[in-house]
């Protein structure tokens, strides 16, 4: 199965959903995206606390 998660900047709700979902299905083809990500952005510090 292949996951994509989107959100507008791709640093906490969809790398979050990201981390979740391959921590639950390792097997799967899991991915986030954003819709106006900036490349190199890193996922906000409070989603990595998480």
């Amino acid at each position: 199965m292949k996951i994509i998660f989107v959100c507008s900047g791709n640093t906490c709700r969809s790398p979050l959903a990201e981390s979740i979902a391959k921590s639950l299905l390792p097997h799967d083809s899991i991915a986030s995206r954003g819709l106006f990500a900036v490349e190199g952005q890193a996922i906000s510090k409070e989603s990595l606390e998480l």
